[in-house]
């Protein structure tokens, strides 16, 4: 698959509109050449940009440069702030799926990070990733005002 710029692109995450159910349906779509945990990248996308409003990505993107001071920079746009996003959270999938000794030893470090953000209310994005890794959002509907954006 190739983006709209003809760069190899992996995955997908899109809307269309659901005949049946008559409602806007989002959807990811994965390359056959896409590596292990694309699925990861490509969920952050489809909640951060179809379940988010916008005050809510805004917060999110903030709190996210706050902590990554390499993407505070000029030049930088929103759009790679997401995908560095979406990268950190597949790492961090990676490691919440992982049973291994190792596994178990990063998520209690990652435990104890997010009750330190999570006592200093500091940190959206690690809110945000442990909310969509706790399955917050299974029966979330898709915002109309970010279909509408997408």
């Amino acid at each position: 698959m190739r983006s709209a710029t003809n760069e190899p692109v992996f995955g997908l995450t899109n809307v269309a509109l659901d005949r049946i159910a008559g409602e806007v349906t989002g959807y990811i779509k994965f390359s056959e050449y896409a590596d292990e945990g694309i699925q990861y990248h490509e969920a952050w996308h489809y909640v951060n940009l179809l379940m988010h409003d916008k005050n809510t990505r805004i917060r999110i993107y903030e709190s996210y440069l706050k902590s990554h001071s390499a993407l505070n920079k000029p030049g930088v746009k929103i759009r790679d702030v997401e995908e560095a996003m979406a990268d950190d959270f597949k790492v961090y999938m990676e490691g919440f799926v992982d049973k291994s000794i190792s596994g178990k030893v990063r998520r209690l470090f990652s435990n104890i990070l997010d009750f330190l953000i999570a006592s200093r209310r500091k940190s959206a994005y690690r809110r945000a990733f442990k909310a969509i890794a706790n399955g917050k959002y299974a029966a979330e509907k898709l915002n109309p005002q970010s279909v509408a954006e997408f």
